[in-house]
């Protein structure tokens, strides 16, 4: 959950917490494959879809009037997770395997949930609720809290 709001740079490229965890699992994955011949990603039915999702976000980015910024939103919200969907399809196997994921991001979903609905009710008891400027847990985006439950 704290691993999107925890930012820095390198060099002139912001990044977060979860955008490192997600590029060391790459990597990790890749290194697997190339040394222990790990099981390559299967082909989907999703497959075209994600291409052509692919080149409109391309597309975006040169006709975005901030070009840098639409990189940034490009590869976090676009390239990042089809790659780690890509790494999910090869490593997962089973339906076993699967309900461990999906158990792990419901718990961590219904944690996040619940520290919002702290968070509301805090401000709430509080008198401090300002139309336009909702409050959201660990002062992020409200947006981002959006994305993450519905991830």
């Amino acid at each position: 959950m704290p691993l999107y709001v925890v930012r820095w740079h390198l060099g002139p490229i912001p990044t977060t917490l979860l955008e490192n965890a997600i590029l060391v699992t790459i990597a990790l994955y890749v290194i697997a494959v190339v040394v222990d011949r790990a099981p390559l990603p299967s082909r989907t039915a999703l497959d075209i879809p994600i291409a052509l999702f692919l080149v409109a976000g391309a597309i975006g980015i040169f006709v975005a009037p901030d070009h840098r910024e639409a990189l940034g939103i490009f590869r976090a919200y676009l390239v990042e997770p089809i790659a780690i969907y890509y790494v999910a399809t090869a490593l997962i196997r089973n339906q076993g395997e699967a309900g461990v994921v999906l158990a792990g991001a419901a718990i961590g979903a219904t944690l996040y949930a619940c520290g919002e609905i702290f968070t509301f009710a805090r401000a709430a008891w509080t008198n401090h609720i300002v139309p336009g400027d909702v409050v959201a847990i660990l002062g992020i985006n409200p947006n981002s809290v959006s994305l993450y439950i519905d991830q």
